[in-house]
């Protein structure tokens, strides 16, 4: 039984670090990022199960300070140039919207990673993996010339 969770786990992990680099690979890497916000903001609360009445209201909750659904239409509007999604507002969009894409896409241009807490516990596991590898690789490398007989 514990042999088929550790080979779950071992797949699971698989899973997770081939995830990460597909999804920081989706950003595009340029500086011009009113754009690709607002795609993703639209995106994003498409896909959202709250409506955007809810998902103002909840920003609102978390910045202190009144979001209309017009400002949130305003934001995702191709034809509203001058309007834009403010990056003091960004976490809070990211936590209602569950998606941290809008972080990844301020990230992109430094060259930097954004991972969720569950992807650091992730990667933690694997390095702790790989290390417990090596161990047991070490240990058998001594084993070997320690034995009776080892010509070393």
């Amino acid at each position: 039984m514990e042999q088929k969770q550790l080979l779950k786990i071992e797949e699971e992990l698989e899973q997770r670090e081939a995830a990460l680099l597909s999804k920081n690979a989706e950003i595009e890497v340029n500086y011009d990022l009113g754009a690709q916000l607002r795609r993703w903001l639209s995106a994003a609360i498409k896909v959202s199960p709250l409506s955007r009445f809810m998902i103002a209201a909840k920003m609102s909750e978390l910045i202190g300070r009144e979001i209309s659904k017009f400002q949130l239409d305003s934001w995702t509007a191709e034809s509203k140039e001058g309007y834009h999604l403010p990056a003091e507002y960004l976490p809070a969009a990211c936590a209602v919207l569950e998606d941290m894409t809008g972080l990844r896409i301020l990230a992109a241009p430094l060259g930097v990673k954004v991972l969720e807490n569950k992807d650091l516990l992730w990667l933690e596991y694997g390095k702790l993996k790989r290390t417990e590898q090596q161990v047991r690789l070490r240990k058998k490398q001594l084993e070997k010339k320690l034995s009776p007989g080892s010509q070393e």
